[in-house]
């Protein structure tokens, strides 16, 4: 305890509690290139444990976020001109879209292969109570309540749009500030399994080894993901109602 003296009185002073470390990160590469990142959580013991891969640029987004956002209150996020690409903000989570982007997209199974393709245009809820729900849309314009929302073609997300992050879990507060956080539990992921055939319209598309194949195609052709291949889900507005998330 610290006490200070002012005036004649004194006035005890609480010591603001130590931070404890929670992650560390692992640098790969030759000489002074670095060519890949891995993450690893930091157990009770103060060992770490069992790393997983990460994008070095979105790992470096997101240690830019945490540094600049650490020392605010997110219950000003309401005084925060939001970005465009949010499209419901509330009390109970964030529901917002991404664009269609080129990155890589991990595989583990009996290797770990990494794929270099073209991400398709994706919805995106996020809530406290109902966990992460990713699906896929037509477009990168913005989608309104009418718009047609499908299934995405990818694996770790079940036929209700729920991601499976296994043990890696998301920070509990849904603010604006953390979405590339929540993003990165998707983009940075060991995709390893299908769960269910909502990922494709055609079988031989379907399951964690079909599934793989599409994606191989698409990197070898560098196509993009079509509207056609892509299992409807509902409106915008329906979407929304079924998961029962925001």
């Amino acid at each position: 305890m610290l006490t200070v003296s002012t005036n004649n009185s004194s006035e005890q002073l609480t010591p603001a509690p130590k931070p404890t470390p929670i992650a560390a990160l692992t640098l790969y590469g030759f000489d002074s290139k670095v060519v890949a990142i891995s993450r690893h959580k930091i157990n009770r013991d103060g060992r770490t444990g069992q790393g997983q891969l990460v994008d070095p640029q979105a790992c470096l987004t997101l240690l830019m976020n945490d540094l600049t956002q650490s020392n605010k209150d997110d219950s000003k996020a309401s005084n925060v001109i939001l970005p465009q690409n949010i499209l419901i903000n509330n009390a109970k989570g964030v529901c917002w879209h991404t664009k269609r982007q080129r990155r890589r997209m991990w595989f583990t199974g009996k290797d770990h292969v990494c794929l270099n393709v073209e991400w398709p245009p994706l919805l995106w809820c996020w809530s406290v109570d109902g966990g992460i729900h990713i699906f896929a849309l037509a477009s990168n314009t913005r989608p309104t309540m009418n718009s047609r929302i499908y299934h995405s073609p990818l694996c770790n997300i079940n036929g209700k749009g729920s991601l499976c992050v296994g043990s890696a879990k998301p920070t509990v507060s849904t603010s604006v500030h953390h979405l590339k956080e929540c993003e990165a539990s998707l983009f940075d992921s060991n995709f390893s399994h299908t769960n269910g055939s909502h990922t494709h319209k055609l079988e031989i598309y379907q399951g964690s080894a079909g599934n793989f194949k599409y994606w191989r195609e698409k990197e070898k052709t560098k196509g993009r993901v079509k509207v056609a291949e892509l299992q409807y889900y509902g409106t915008l507005a329906e979407t929304l109602d079924k998961i029962g998330a925001i």
